[in-house]
């Protein structure tokens, strides 16, 4: 009797065939392993009694890195099986076999940091990899990064450009060794190695930054040695990491990190830390175990802590902060970034530097992180004094994931309720204290579980509980009802997806499409995923807005793939990638939803002469009603006047100015002279709102938090980077919270008025037949108008700014609140979940007061949140995805 297992999941690449040969020749069984395209197949010589037995040992024995989500069992009948298939499960004993060419359909592993064990090694002069910068096993180091091709074997990575010698081949050959079948395996002897140059023209003649030097000439030893001299000294040095390149100076050195700022155009961004240890971070930010945990996870990811002390602002000492930080690494912000050292070569450095490094993506503002040693050459002449390069080629950018705590380090706004953790076996982390914000080096592109009702079962679905992934409280899925999806994402903070098979794979971070090289990448990028999967699109699910970069390229790449486009509304893909967060199940009833984030294409019921029918609108703080099918509006902010497009986006004084014209000439009048408005074409403006020239009008929370921000004269003439005003405003208002503490409640929230509008669908058929005689918008809205106008009331009166910001928060949650309130009580809505998505919904603070006036006023509510798949745009792509998937579904259903 024979049985085949054919394991899915996070299985190539991690040493799970190596634990499967220990744990079948501890067992004594006979058969092989082997990575195919679909996974790991694994066939046993064996009574099912005894594999269910191996089963549960391979889960308990399963390498770090290994994660099972898909197990099927195949019997084997010697009676009727051909001779070949007998033949094949001839075995002596238990063999690794080479892997078996197939159709794809297991994914590709992140990269990882260094592990213990190989920090031992390049730490231990007795070891042949002492000092070496490119050590790793099957337990850490370079995947994606480096892949071309699955199955994940040598030969489809970069480092078939190295040969291996006989020690590491030994190794490679040994399946008790850590390394066996390690695929980047690597020595002083036989793998990458480093060099170091110097841009000469920069060192030498700041005004000639095209002269560069040959390579210094340098033992592998010194030359991180003199990385490390260099760096002590101030200078900035671009160095190549696992999947790009990042800028790096000394963090305590205040002209360092300005001259960084200066030659890379980032004026006010903070940067990202790289910290030695847990004691530097320590001295910087406050960390508890849990977070802790986290920063130096496998993963390495950035991490948003609280830093030591207030405000930046009240806590600098001249260029420096309290605890040596150049206080221009993070002005303004009540948090910095750190991570640790994530390969070897930043582990080496350390070991020579007591300072923590400012290590910023490896490019010039606006551009993607350079990945190529000429490619860095060439784009970061300008800005870094020496390149730190290594010749093992980056197939795949990965850029730093980056996650934010979500718990406040005084913890006076806590959340209340128990019911607002997802749902058991959720995709989250494994507490509500954290959200990814960026899914980069560790994450992607690690398959992403998707809820039920998105695949079919399987007659040989394991059902032994023992093992991972195999029971239903673990979703395990199946082939998803022959469709197979790419969607394209949005504009900003783009990522793609494939969506097949039961999983959806979500890229890596791609950025901005805004700029032409990121552009350029994008689409590499899908070439090169759609490759890697051998991925045979059947359908593309793009964003409804046609100027998008990303869904003007759908038509094209329909054309050439023959396949159909699905345009999904960008906040209907918002909701929807909250809802597989939470592993909503497909056929679950609508949820109600709050989408806010700075601008995106919306749709509304309008009436015309022929009946009703739909127009296009720009959303960016809605009411919504929604499943994976359908979105439908049901109220939201008041929209505003965007005066001038996109400059109303870089400078907030025009929201500010957009929001007071809604008053009465009399009543905006009296605020023109505020210092806001100085030197700023204020009539011009007026008259642009009025005519509604370049002034287009959105319901948009984003631009809302640039007005009230601008009232607070927080960058209210211009901003140097996305939500760098509303960010502020939130400081301010943490920054009350710390300082007045239990007293908070103290504070009168600012009251935003909400109006009488009706639910939408009713009111406007209503009025298409002619029962309604009213003049005013029936979807019930949030005005702010009576907010600001409180607001610089009680400014004038001398209230701080702080108990200002603090009244906006407090307030606009309590708007919202309301508004949901009204809904359910006037309509009486069946719902109960509450989805709370968009970019907006970063603001942790935000967060917390809408968890605590949820649980306090709609405790019937559970509260859906975003926590390992992004609340921006990173995560459109997966809500296009699976709401094309559960359209196509729905129609497979009515045939």
């Amino acid at each position: 009797m024979a049985w085949q297992l054919t394991v899915k999941g996070q299985v190539q690449g991690v040493g799970f065939r190596p634990a499967v040969w220990q744990v079948a020749n501890r067992l004594g069984l006979k058969g092989f392993v082997q990575n195919s395209g679909q996974g790991v197949v694994i066939a046993l010589l064996a009574e099912r009694d005894v594999v269910d037995h191996f089963v549960a040992e391979l889960e308990i024995n399963l390498p770090l890195l290994a994660r099972i989500e898909q197990l099927d069992y195949q019997y084997i009948d010697f009676s009727t099986e051909a001779a070949s298939v007998k033949g094949m499960l001839i075995c002596d004993g238990f063999e690794i076999r080479a892997s078996d060419q197939g159709k794809v359909q297991t994914g590709c592993t992140p990269d990882m940091a260094t592990c213990p064990e190989c920090l031992e090694e390049i730490r231990d002069p007795s070891q042949r990899r002492y000092g070496y910068a490119f050590t790793n096993c099957t337990h850490c180091g370079p995947r994606l990064s480096i892949v071309n091709g699955i199955p994940y074997d040598r030969s489809v990575t970069s480092m078939a450009d190295f040969n291996m010698c006989a020690a590491c081949q030994e190794e490679y050959d040994n399946p008790a060794d850590r390394r066996f079948h390690a695929q980047p395996i690597a020595c002083p002897n036989c793998g990458p190695q480093l060099t170091l140059i110097a841009n000469q023209g920069l060192i030498n003649n700041p005004g000639d930054s095209d002269k560069r030097g040959e390579p210094l000439k340098l033992e592998q030893a010194n030359i991180i040695a003199k990385t490390a001299a260099l760096l002590k000294t101030g200078a900035i040095v671009a160095i190549k990491g696992l999947g790009g390149f990042h800028l790096a100076c000394d963090a305590n050195n205040a002209q360092a990190v300005a001259e960084l700022r200066l030659r890379k155009f980032r004026p006010h961004k903070p940067f990202a830390l790289m910290v030695k240890d847990r004691q530097q971070a320590e001295r910087l930010c406050l960390i508890n175990d849990e977070q802790w945990q986290l920063l130096s996870s496998p993963q390495a990811p950035v991490v948003l802590l609280d830093r030591i002390g207030s405000q930046s602002q009240s806590v600098s000492q001249g260029d420096q902060t309290v605890n040596g930080l150049a206080e221009c690494v993070a002005p303004g912000q009540n948090r910095l970034g750190l991570m640790l050292p994530n390969t070897p070569l930043h582990h080496l450095l350390f070991d020579l530097l007591d300072v923590p490094l400012v290590m910023t993506s490896g490019n010039a503002s606006g551009e993607p992180q350079a990945i190529d040693n000429q490619e860095a050459l060439d784009t970061l002449s300008g800005i870094a004094g020496y390149f730190l390069l290594h010749n093992r080629r980056i197939e795949n950018r990965v850029d730093d994931a980056v996650i934010q705590c979500l718990d406040f380090d005084q913890g006076q706004v806590r959340n209340k309720r128990t019911d607002t953790k997802p749902l058991e076996g959720s995709n989250s982390m494994s507490e509500n204290s954290f959200q990814v914000i960026r899914r980069g080096r560790g994450y992607a592109p690690s398959a992403i579980v998707l809820p039920d009702g998105f695949s079919q079962s399987s007659d040989t679905l394991n059902s032994n509980p023992g093992v991972s992934g195999a029971t239903d409280s673990d979703n395990i899925l199946r082939d998803i009802r022959d469709t197979k999806i790419l969607a394209l994402g949005a504009e900003l903070k783009n990522t793609f997806c494939l969506l097949s098979d039961g999983r959806a794979t979500l890229s890596n971070h791609m950025g901005d499409l805004e700029s032409a090289r990121t552009f350029d990448q994008y689409q590499q990028g899908i070439e090169r995923f759609l490759d890697l999967y051998q991925f045979d699109v059947g359908y593309l699910a793009c964003d409804y807005h046609p100027e998008y970069l990303s869904s003007k390229y759908a038509q094209p790449l329909s054309e050439q793939l023959t396949v159909p486009i699905e345009s999904v509304l960008h906040h209907h893909a918002h909701v929807a990638a909250c809802l597989v967060d939470n592993l909503y199940p497909l056929d679950g009833s609508p949820v109600l939803a709050i989408a806010l984030d700075g601008l995106g294409m919306g749709q509304s019921v309008e009436v015309f002469e022929e009946g009703l029918g739909e127009s296009n609108e720009l959303w960016g703080g809605e009411l919504l009603l929604a499943d994976y099918h359908h979105c439908q509006k049901l109220g939201g902010l008041k929209a505003l006047a965007l005066p001038g497009g996109a400059k109303a986006m870089q400078e907030p004084w025009r929201n500010l100015l957009a929001l007071l014209s809604t008053a009465s000439k009399e009543e905006y009048s009296a605020y023109l002279s505020l210092p806001v408005f100085v030197d700023k074409p204020v009539h011009l403006v007026l008259q642009m709102i009025e005519k509604g020239l370049n002034a287009p009008v959105a319901s948009s929370c984003g631009r809302l938090f640039d007005a009230f921000a601008a009232a607070l004269n927080l960058h209210s003439g211009s901003i140097s980077y996305e939500g760098q005003a509303a960010i502020a405003l939130q400081v301010l208002a943490e920054e009350q919270l710390k300082t007045q503490g239990s007293d908070i409640g103290d504070i009168k929230p600012l009251s935003f008025a909400l109006s009488d509008g009706d639910d939408w669908t009713e009111a406007i058929r209503e009025e298409a037949s002619g029962k309604s005689d009213s003049e005013n918008s029936p979807v019930s809205s949030i005005d702010a108008l009576p907010a600001l106008l409180e607001l610089l009331q009680r400014q004038r009166q001398g209230e701080s700014s702080g108990r200002l910001a603090w009244a906006f928060h407090k307030g606009l949650v309590l708007a919202w609140v309301q508004l949901v309130q009204k809904q359910l009580s006037t309509h009486q809505h069946s719902v109960r979940h509450l989805v709370f998505t968009g970019g907006v919904c970063q603001n942790r603070l935000l967060i917390k007061l809408f968890e605590q006036q949820f649980a306090e006023q709609l405790p019937e509510l559970t509260l859906f949140q975003h926590h390992n798949i992004p609340a921006n745009d990173g995560g459109i792509a997966l809500g296009q995805a699976v709401i094309t998937a559960a359209r196509r579904i729905a129609e497979k259903e009515m045939i």
